[in-house]
């Protein structure tokens, strides 16, 4: 008489499922790498420090893997529940890993693109927008172009605004040389404003006098 075939266990389907979505996050993770805007020695480092980050948790799947594995070859219930406890926990930090490079190279997606808008579209974004406001005074912040000076003042002096939009401003026109830009700033300071304003606007009246003065000798030396 045959004997009935004995079923698996429960816990291999659920391991299995578990290191698949490990297995898949992996790759997604690495190839994220290149995607970096970063570069010279910084992304080398940045590379290896990566890796490392992904290396902890894979070396902890495959271990538990080869435990669950030993287990099943043994009949230890005791090694099957450490196994699985092991690949689970890094399959779910391997897949977080995944979702979160996924978001940051979706943030820099959206940031280039930023880069393409005119001064006159960035400004009305600024204004309109609480969502994208960050990623186009972020934009403005970098091309320094004069055009966005009267826009940025206009922000920058309207206590109604957003504390940190009004910062923002202030960090904007510390790199735009404009008389305009200067004067809105000292008025803002003599008005004695909360920390993280006073902070930005000090530290832009600072950016533009290294501006200042290295333009001075640039001119001198000519």
């Amino acid at each position: 008489m045959k004997q009935p075939r004995e079923l698996l266990p429960t816990s291999v389907f659920v391991v299995s499922g578990f290191l698949l979505m490990g297995i898949v996050s992996m790759p997604y993770y690495i190839i994220d790498l290149t995607y970096h805007d970063s570069g010279g020695d910084m992304y080398g480092l940045m590379v290896l420090a990566c890796l490392w980050q992904l290396g902890m948790p894979a070396v902890v799947l495959i271990g538990g893997t080869i435990l669950f594995v030993s287990a099943l070859v043994k009949k230890s219930k005791g090694l099957r529940r450490a196994g699985s406890a092991l690949v689970i926990i890094a399959s779910v930090v391997l897949l977080l890993m995944a979702l979160s490079a996924s978001r940051a190279r979706k943030q820099r997606e959206i940031r280039q693109a930023y880069l393409n808008k005119s001064t006159e579209e960035l400004l009305r974004m600024v204004r309109d927008d609480d969502e994208e406001s960050g990623w186009a005074m972020h934009v403005l912040q970098r091309i320094n172009d004069p055009e966005a000076e009267p826009a940025l003042c206009k922000i920058l002096l309207d206590e109604r605004e957003r504390v940190n939009l009004r910062a923002d401003a202030a960090y904007g026109l510390g790199r735009i040389g404009g008389k305009e830009g200067r004067e809105a700033l000292e008025k803002v300071l003599a008005s004695n404003p909360a920390e993280p304003l006073m902070n930005a606007v000090k530290y832009a009246l600072e950016e533009r006098m290294i501006l200042e003065k290295a333009f001075e000798d640039s001119k001198a030396d000519d």
